[in-house]
């Protein structure tokens, strides 16, 4: 089965609607859009890095309903195979990430894919070799869970923490606008950035709903461990 990029949200939430069915076993493809759904293309400049709309972040391919799939159970995702299209970037993204402190200003890196490798004439000289991984692997949580994390997160907001700005306006579907914002890890997985979910693993992820509502996206050719800036 292989289900289009085009079939994407940006939130989690357990309402929305499966774009696809599938069996326990099933082998399912998933084509995905890039983190910043095509927000920096191969005509962005360094000034860009610091305009676009992160609001839109992480578009995911789903969500996939997995017949069987009941709360308290744990959804084991096996990564066959992982392929990246001709074209990446790597931003730094001002105020945003553990060295915004040190690199303050937008920088872009625009990368050709071939081969195996990533190239750019931004850094002549330089070929790094990819080793494909979801930035953004998970599943949806339940109501309950929902509340909860908007709770907990509201306090940390209210006490001055970093929490993402919900952005409701950027919300796909309009329906997941309630839900939660991608950008980070939770316990239902979420934007891990685990260099190690490489084809080849297994991924394995509490299950919150029935049908788990699995969902992917947010695809690195390659990335060292930690994510100081935003690369895709």
């Amino acid at each position: 089965m292989r289900v289009p990029a085009a079939d994407a949200h940006n939130r989690w939430h357990p309402d929305l609607e499966p774009v696809a069915r599938v069996q326990p076993g099933d082998v399912v493809t998933l084509e995905t859009r890039d983190g910043l759904d095509g927000q920096l293309t191969r005509e962005s400049t360094h000034a860009d890095c610091g305009h676009f709309d992160d609001g839109l972040a992480h578009p995911l391919t789903g969500p996939v309903f997995v017949e069987g799939a009941e709360p308290g159970d744990v959804l084991a995702v096996e990564l066959l195979e992982l392929d990246c299209g001709e074209f990446g970037f790597t931003c730094n993204v001002p105020g945003f990430g553990f060295l915004s402190d040190v690199f303050p200003e937008p920088y872009l890196v625009k990368w050709r894919i071939k081969d195996g490798y990533a190239r750019s004439d931004d850094i002549p000289g330089v070929a790094i070799p990819g080793d494909p991984f979801p930035g953004v692997i998970g599943v949806a949580p339940s109501h309950e869970l929902l509340v909860e994390i908007h709770r907990r997160e509201d306090e940390l907001r209210s006490r001055g923490g970093a929490v993402a700005d919900e952005g409701p306006e950027a919300a796909i579907p309009a329906l997941a606008a309630p839900g939660l914002r991608t950008i980070p890890p939770r316990e239902i997985g979420g934007n891990t950035d685990v260099r190690q979910f490489v084809a080849g693993s297994t991924v394995y992820l509490p299950v919150h709903v029935p049908g788990a509502l699995f969902s992917l996206g947010d695809l690195h050719f390659a990335q060292g461990d930690g994510e100081t800036c935003t690369g895709r």
